[in-house]
């Protein structure tokens, strides 16, 4: 698993730090680009993600335990279980609402048996969904409405300002990015083709900004104008595009909502 170094960079800064890599230097892109494939034996044994296009993912509760999903994910579960809802707290509850694009609620499913219950939930639609442990992965800027669940109640969200106006309002991430914490488990999901990108220190690429699904915190991440009024208008491409600058991984879909919406 990718180990990110200590520096971070700036949240939509124009100074990079380190030097910016040649690309001719680098080999072809897509050579860099690897399918992101969940393999079965890597997941913990209480864990299952199961389907293709359209996933589930399948979660065995300890005595003890619990399993908090996003409102409207919950597909089927064993008798033991019952669900309740809490914000988490007020303050979580608003930042999850106002400022990361997710419910205000949260849907727990506690296990007060002494045995081992089971829960499947779903994302809202047709998707891929991709485990993160939080142990390695703590801080992880994630798109909005991209939160499936997350195991125990050691996870929260953060969100860090942009730093300037034109990543703020021509980004489409909004004027916070979301960043994910915590020490378990946790899920989001994509659609289409989810592909991971390791980028190396000072090394950028562009990406269309309903594209980008995750990034880890060490990617610095600035918006750009694609330069042409007829791309812009007529090419489908918006007025900017997202520049992320490493090190550290990105993860991409290829068909976000509104394309899928489209098609």
């Amino acid at each position: 698993m990718y180990s990110p170094v200590a520096q971070e960079m700036d949240y939509g800064s124009t100074s990079i730090q380190t030097p910016l890599v040649n690309d001719a230097d680098e080999g072809y892109l897509f050579d860099k680009l690897q399918p992101y494939v969940v393999e079965a034996e890597a997941l913990p044994n209480d864990i299952r993600i199961e389907g293709s296009f359209a996933q589930q993912l399948e979660i065995s509760i300890k005595p003890g335990e619990v399993v908090s999903t996003e409102p409207g994910a919950f597909v089927m579960s064993t008798r033991g279980l019952k669900p309740n809802v809490d914000t988490g707290s007020f303050g979580q509850a608003c930042l999850r609402l106002c400022c990361a694009g997710e419910s205000f609620f949260r849907l727990n499913f506690k296990n007060d048996t002494a045995t081992v219950q089971q829960v499947a939930v779903s994302p809202p639609g047709p998707g891929s969904i991709i485990p993160l442990d939080l142990s390695y992965q703590s801080g992880i800027v994630i798109k909005a409405e991209s939160f499936l669940a997350a195991i125990g109640t050691d996870w929260r969200f953060k969100v860090k300002p942009v730093k300037n106006v034109g990543t703020a309002f021509f980004g489409r991430q909004g004027i916070f990015l979301k960043e994910l914490h915590g020490n378990g488990m946790a899920f989001i999901y994509g659609v289409g083709f989810i592909s991971t990108l390791q980028l190396k220190p000072g090394e950028q690429v562009v990406v269309e900004a309903e594209s980008l699904l995750a990034f880890e915190k060490t990617v610095g991440f600035d918006v750009e104008y694609v330069g042409s009024c007829l791309a812009c208008c007529c090419g489908g491409m918006g007025p900017t595009y997202s520049v992320l600058t490493g090190p550290g991984t990105v993860f991409l879909q290829s068909l976000p909502i509104n394309k899928l919406a489209r098609a």
